[in-house]
């Protein structure tokens, strides 16, 4: 998902054809799509209306699968562009400790968000517990994967919040071998902003200036309003 105006009304009107056919499920996963470009883009009570008619799709659907992880996706974009109610994302702990089939194909990415926002919330024990999972599938996943992006981009954004360097080795190298030629942009997540965080993180501040334009450019881009004021918030 990297041009949000595009994909915005492609996944508008899947969600309405979707929910027509009474495909439930599909119809959820296109509806948080839709919430997910426009909280990319700053259009949050878009994002909050579009995010709330999945929920109301997913209350009716008795099948548990994958397609609800991007619920879960949705919530912490919202929480990274606001920045509050970190608390509220303990909520989908199930998803941690109670791995199902349908979402072992994700557990990386779950294991990344978990890091994300225990760092988050000040419990670095935690966070570094859950990250220590991530780089063995960054060496070994393909970048084409959608959830590929997540797990690295969330890996640096977690060290980057607990100003440490654990693993950053591995995750800077998945970032620029393999997702900065692939360029697949995981909303309100850049790789640029990523390598640009763990280069600040091991003192290599000219390099991290150079990459902290880097991603003013790839997000102006992509008119990614939230991310690209973080941007400027944390180089400075």
């Amino acid at each position: 998902m990297r041009d949000y105006r595009r994909s915005l009304p492609i996944w508008e009107n899947d969600a309405g054809d979707q929910e027509h056919k009474g495909r439930i499920v599909k119809a959820m996963s296109s509806w948080a799509n839709v919430a997910r470009c426009h909280i990319a883009m700053g259009d949050f009570a878009a994002g909050r209306a579009a995010y709330d008619r999945a929920l109301g799709l997913a209350a009716r659907s008795t099948i548990q699968s994958g397609h609800h992880l991007s619920l879960a996706s949705v919530k912490q974009e919202m929480l990274i562009a606001l920045d509050c109610g970190w608390e509220s994302m303990l909520g989908e702990s199930r998803y941690i400790s109670q791995p199902s089939i349908e979402t072992k194909w994700a557990f990386a990415s779950i294991c990344s968000t978990a890091a994300y926002i225990f760092a988050r919330l000040d419990n670095s024990g935690a966070a570094l517990q859950w990250l220590s999972l991530v780089p063995p599938a960054l060496e070994v996943g393909a970048p084409c994967f959608p959830i590929y992006g997540i797990a690295a981009c969330n890996a640096a954004f977690a060290l980057w919040l607990m100003n440490r360097t654990d693993h950053a080795d591995v995750i800077e190298r998945s970032l620029r071998e393999k997702m900065l030629p692939t360029d697949f942009r995981p909303p309100m997540r850049d790789c640029r902003l990523s390598i640009a965080r763990l280069c600040a993180l091991q003192n290599r501040f000219d390099e991290a200036s150079k990459w902290f334009d880097q991603a003013r450019l790839a997000l102006d881009e992509q008119s990614a309003r939230p991310l690209r004021a973080i941007v400027d918030f944390d180089e400075g």
